[in-house]
């Protein structure tokens, strides 16, 4: 599993504040079956501060390639299949 985490780090008081997590897990079986080549990946979005135990959103990333791509390929892939693209959206700005 691959855990990444969301801090806020005070610039005052150095005080650190869990914001929010993404846990991405490889399935292993698409792994084992393409000798390790792509990986199927299950996301999970936690909800942010105060909240940030509970799920937001859940998603995939499929056929994702191993040999080829990093880790913040596989973020930006997680992000991009969950969230989508919002910057455009007048709802967000």
């Amino acid at each position: 599993m691959i855990k990444i985490t969301v801090e806020l780090v005070s610039a005052i008081t150095n005080k650190t504040t869990l914001l929010g997590t993404a846990k991405i897990c490889n399935d292993g079986k698409t792994s084992k079956e393409t000798n390790g080549l792509l990986g199927f990946y299950n996301i999970e979005l936690s909800k942010w501060y105060p909240k940030q135990n509970q799920i937001w959103k859940r998603g995939t990333v499929k056929n994702f390639n191993r040999k080829k791509r990093g880790v913040w390929d596989l973020l930006y892939l997680a992000l991009e299949n969950i969230v989508g693209y919002r910057n455009n959206n007048k709802e967000y700005t």
